[in-house]
């Protein structure tokens, strides 16, 4: 449904995405704009509805649109693609692969531990075994959680929870991840901008 941005859509963009919850609930932009106006007008070009009648409804519009991404929409989708329903545990830990967390950097990995996983897969790219030839390198470790082009220990993210008046007593990353998504759109703003922010 998203269309093309122009260029002021697009600052604006950059905006929102450096901007408070506050800020955006309640403040302007330079040239005085409520920045919730840009919000609903952005909201509806980008996905193709908007309620500005619906309070309850803003916080997820932020959300979404800290974490639109107009480069990303472009990219072709996953080389790799799990068959439905299928999961790929990672041994000696509670962590799991499927196709909400499979990257094709982790499939090749998962392949070229073990080729008879092929049989697991819906879709696989025509190369397959020159890539697994090349060889690859990718970091399974299930002590680091990676969002987006930050990676973090389990401690640093409990600390970053921490700052948000959010105590966990999770010790892996599924338990770190499972706290995350039961924080309010509100929290979860402020945790990623946490996350924009921090320096390891």
């Amino acid at each position: 449904m998203s269309r093309q941005l122009s260029l002021n859509e697009k600052e604006i963009l950059e905006q929102i995405r450096d901007a408070t919850y506050e800020t955006l609930t309640r403040g302007k932009d330079e040239k005085g704009i409520p920045f919730l106006k840009h919000i609903f007008e952005l909201h509806y070009k980008i996905f193709g509805e908007t309620c500005s009648n619906c309070p309850d409804k803003i916080s997820g519009y932020i959300q979404k649109l800290k974490n639109f991404n107009p480069i990303k929409k472009m990219e072709t989708t996953k080389t790799f693609q799990l068959k439905e329903g299928v999961i790929i545990p990672v041994a000696g830990t509670s962590d799991a692969y499927s196709n909400a967390n499979l990257t094709d950097e982790i499939a090749l990995k998962l392949l070229s531990d073990n080729p008879n996983r092929k049989i697991l897969f819906e879709k696989l790219p025509e190369n397959l075994d020159d890539l697994i030839d090349e060889g690859v390198e990718v970091n399974l470790d299930p002590e680091v959680l990676t969002f987006g082009e930050k990676t973090l220990t389990i401690e640093e993210a409990l600390s970053l929870l921490e700052k948000i008046n959010v105590i966990s007593k999770a010790t892996t990353v599924t338990g770190v991840l499972k706290k995350i998504d039961s924080l309010t759109a509100e929290q979860k703003i402020d945790f990623q901008t946490l996350v924009n922010d921090f320096v390891a």
